[in-house]
């Protein structure tokens, strides 16, 4: 069925009778996908992201990806592709057209992250929130945190991560962020933060969002959007050295 959908190799560990000039023979199917993603990461020249977190992945990663479209080539993983199939076999899309990478970087246990990150590992790591998803499989909340941070072991030097102010969790993962020497960026409705959601001005339609970065003050029209989404994705294009005025009217119809 692969071939009829266009298909020009199938990878198998098995013979295949009726397809031996179009198979490559592999020992393991797995091993052979997460080497070809490793080869694919090594050889873009995309600046790449990593999404993780109890909650909200998907969406900020769909936010990310649509909003960095506005400067260039980018591949975003597919649906929630975030597990021990879905990183490598997103990373395995990546081409030298692109500009941009956006990933998202699901787990269950302590060490999957960990593993996903350093096959992914990109220049900007976001931790989204800290949750109770998974719980069954960890002894305590400060568990799952542990588990999140794996990615900043991941994050390239002189990278960035991107965490939430708000989050109890904040000062454990600037403290471990800064023992590798990677900047932090924080967003949040905490006065301290890096990128402050000042205000939310509500219409009839729609809502004015007043946002101040480290650069300027942005006000953006937005609908129903998760406006700390919002924060995370103006940290993002700021990190990039992009101007966020580009595309901050198209927020709301995304």
């Amino acid at each position: 069925s692969a071939i009829k959908k266009g298909a020009i190799h199938i990878i198998s560990s098995k013979k295949i009778k009726n397809y031996e000039n179009k198979l490559i023979k592999v020992s393991n199917e797995v091993n052979f996908l997460n080497e070809f993603a490793t080869k694919k990461r090594e050889n873009t020249q995309a600046k790449i992201i990593a999404i993780t977190g109890s909650a909200g992945k998907t969406s900020l990663k769909n936010l990310v990806k649509d909003l960095l479209q506005n400067y260039g080539k980018t591949f975003g993983s597919p649906k929630s592709y975030n597990n021990h199939f879905g990183v490598p076999l997103s990373l395995s899309e990546l081409t030298s057209n692109h500009k941009y990478g956006v990933f998202e970087v699901g787990m269950s246990r302590p060490g999957e992250i960990n593993k996903l990150t350093n096959m992914i590992k990109p220049q900007i790591g976001v931790i989204t929130n800290i949750g109770e998803a998974h719980i069954e499989n960890f002894k305590s909340l400060y568990h799952i945190a542990k588990a999140k941070g794996e990615i900043i072991d991941n994050i390239a030097t002189s990278g960035c991560l991107v965490i939430d102010s708000d989050n109890k969790f904040f000062n454990y993962f600037k403290s471990k962020a800064k023992k590798r020497n990677i900047r932090v960026i924080s967003i949040g409705y905490n006065r301290k933060s890096d990128i402050k959601i000042i205000k939310i001005k509500k219409f009839s339609k729609n809502k004015l969002l007043t946002i101040k970065s480290l650069r300027k003050e942005y006000k953006i029209k937005i609908k129903d959007q998760n406006v700390k989404n919002i924060a995370f994705a103006i940290a993002v294009l700021e990190i990039l050295n992009l101007n966020v005025d580009k595309i901050k009217d198209k927020i709301k119809d995304i």
